[in-house]
């Protein structure tokens, strides 16, 4: 495991695979602009988060339609305005009603817990484990915001475990919301993340223990230094005139993914960009992702089955590919940390 950054950080291009080509899929799908989309399980099925639809739908690896979960509503097996998903084991766990309800489906589409998170403005992200599930909150209830807590633990049956995390404080509702939006993943007991729209890096245990908390503006990433020196853009969450005036925001982190003791964070701003992290939230590797050469934007990614990175990806330039799930397999970039 490293202990401090590499310079220069080690860089490569990726060749991502083909897998599907998303507008060939019956029923057709319209996904969010959200970090968990989609997720793969054990035998290579992918499960898409349609929001505008309302519904979840499966597919197996060559896109034949397998399942649809939820639908338009607010009853028991309902879905409305679902925002993310993650697997457990063989359960199916929903970012619902816009980031305020977590559901839980069984492998048949049987809702088996659903639960509300008091207070939440609507969460943005969320892992989940055998036994418990973690979001960020988003909290502006001023009680909430002395508390400084940025991410909340419940049991799959919506038992509150802990809060905890660093919330970054601001003067303005608006401005609190923006900058406390995360991107999150999980490996083990140990949850990854980073902010939305501010440079850093976090980890903590599953219990709330922190095991770092790391700004970008030191670490000598390429990819950040020119946003970083950008003074048009708002990275300070503290500055006193927020209330006065709409941010001009900076979208930093599009997606984290945690694997072993690495994580994977795609930089929204420069689009082929992957930069792998340590456990220790140092980078080790840079990577320049395309697909037969073409630039692409990466919507959302996540772990499959043998070590394979899936992702979900949008065409850039009117000669580039359209949306599709690509993959590539990660084991020999971890292995040569």
């Amino acid at each position: 495991m490293g202990s401090k950054t590499p310079n220069p950080i080690p860089y490569e291009e990726v060749d991502v695979e083909p897998v599907l080509e998303l507008q060939t899929l019956n029923p057709a799908i319209e996904i969010g602009p959200f970090d968990k989309v989609f997720a793969v399980d054990k035998d290579g099925a992918v499960f898409f988060c349609d929001s505008r639809n309302h519904r979840i739908l499966k597919y197996d690896i060559r896109g034949r339609f397998l399942q649809e979960i939820g639908g338009l509503g607010q009853g028991t097996e309902d879905l409305y305005w679902p925002y993310g998903i993650v697997l457990s084991g063989e359960e199916i766990v929903v970012l619902n009603a816009a980031g305020r309800e977590i559901k839980t489906f069984d492998k048949n589409g049987k809702c088996i817990s659903r639960f509300e998170m008091p207070g939440a403005q609507g969460s943005k992200s969320l892992v989940a484990s055998d036994r418990s599930v973690v979001t960020d909150m988003r909290y502006q209830d001023e009680g909430r915001l002395r508390k400084q807590d940025l991410l909340a633990a419940f049991s799959l049956d919506g038992k509150a475990l802990h809060h905890f995390g660093r919330l970054l404080s601001s003067n303005s509702a608006g401005a609190q919301l923006a900058f406390n939006t995360t991107r999150l993943g999980m490996s083990g007991t140990s949850i990854f993340g980073a902010y939305y729209v501010y440079p850093a890096i976090f980890g903590y245990r599953i219990d709330g223990t922190e095991l770092f908390f790391r700004h970008l503006s030191v670490l000598n990433i390429p990819e950040f230094e020119a946003i970083l020196r950008d003074q048009k853009q708002d990275l300070d969450p503290a500055k006193p005139n927020y209330q006065n005036r709409s941010l001009n925001l900076t979208f930093l982190c599009a997606n984290i993914l945690a694997r072993s003791e690495s994580i994977f964070y795609y930089v929204l701003n420069h689009y082929p960009y992957i930069i792998i992290f340590d456990g220790n939230g140092f980078p080790i590797r840079r990577l320049h992702i395309r697909l037969s050469h073409h630039s692409i934007r990466i919507r959302s990614f996540t772990l499959g089955p043998g070590d394979t990175v899936y992702g979900v990806i949008q065409a850039v330039g009117k000669d580039g590919p359209g949306p599709m799930l690509v993959k590539a397999k990660i084991a020999e970039r971890l292995a040569g940390k």
